[in-house]
């Protein structure tokens, strides 16, 4: 199979809050001192920009990825390597930790925000208009709300909340309304990720002791087990043609890009890295995956 890789690094300095297991779903998090984007066009990487960065997400014409840094969301144009920074402050510490997802029409970003109820740091779902600059709060902070992903209609989104005690999935309309939770039961599930037809939706679940890729129809029913690997698998990422998930895995002694068909089958590794490579998000196009490719040991990107 032949891809062509961007890689978007992270950059994590000084927005990393104090994390505690109870407030924030259990999930391996990293933390990163420098970071670049770059370009693999078959296998040769060419370097866009030296930028820190989190949760990639394609533009829907396949020109720009879109990425927190710091306290503010940004656009690289994956052609020219030329930012553009689309906020000025708006995020807060803890941000990053909290996902990236921008409607189908590229007019609208669902993002995480850090809010303080009660004396108690907590995450809240908000919508950036990229028409008008208005923000929108969706969540309010009955536990942490993270992860949130549009339907492919641009009115729903899928999010993850601890408002029960543990990570489960809800649903809820472009206005805030909650109207259904997906998942239940004693083990936490997050990192959602609808298919492109709309009929599936991909996600993270800890139901089997540890990290696993899950199926299940846009309304919850008949969820599914895909790796049943003893090995952490996360980062579900749909292709354009809804055939196939990217993932990332520690399988190989660390996190590498993995691809399989939507029954589990034909796993493929896609990254032989020594460094920890995760995040992936699949383009409109098919021929590229953007995700964050991170050095552990000395915190540069190579």
């Amino acid at each position: 199979m032949r891809f062509i890789l961007c890689i978007l690094c992270i950059n994590l300095i000084g927005c990393l809050p104090i994390q505690k297991e109870q407030e924030f779903p259990r999930i391996p998090l990293v933390t990163i001192s420098s970071a670049n984007i770059t370009y693999n066009s078959n296998h040769k990487t060419i370097r866009l920009i030296k930028v820190g960065g989190a949760f990639p997400t394609w533009s829907s014409d396949n020109k720009k990825i879109f990425f927190v840094l710091g306290s503010d969301i940004f656009t690289v144009n994956i052609n020219k390597a030329n930012l553009n920074r689309l906020t000025k402050g708006l995020l807060c510490d803890g941000s990053l930790l909290g996902g990236l997802s921008v409607a189908p029409d590229d007019k609208r970003i669902a993002f995480v925000k850090m809010v303080t109820q009660r004396g108690r740091d907590m995450r809240d779902i908000y919508i950036l208009n990229l028409e008008n600059w208005n923000v929108q709060r969706l969540t309010k902070s009955e536990g942490n709300n993270n992860f949130p992903s549009w339907f492919v209609d641009g009115k729903k989104i899928a999010f993850t909340s601890d408002r029960d005690g543990y990570a489960r999935i809800y649903m809820m309309n472009e206005t805030g309304e909650i109207f259904g939770r997906l998942t239940k039961g004693v083990a936490d599930s997050m990192k959602t990720a609808f298919s492109k037809d709309g009929t599936k939706l991909a996600f993270v679940s800890f139901r089997d002791g540890n990290a696993e890729i899950y199926i299940m129809d846009s309304d919850g029913s008949n969820q599914r087990n895909l790796t049943n690997s003893p090995a952490m698998d996360i980062d579900p990422s749909w292709s354009p043609d809804s055939k196939k998930i990217v993932f990332a895995s520690d399988r190989s002694g660390n996190f590498n890009l993995y691809v399989m068909d939507i029954d589990g089958s034909n796993v493929e590794r896609l990254t032989e890295s020594t460094e920890d490579e995760m995040n992936p998000a699949w383009s409109p196009s098919g021929h590229e995956i953007a995700f964050s490719s991170v050095h552990l040991s000395t915190g540069q990107i190579r």
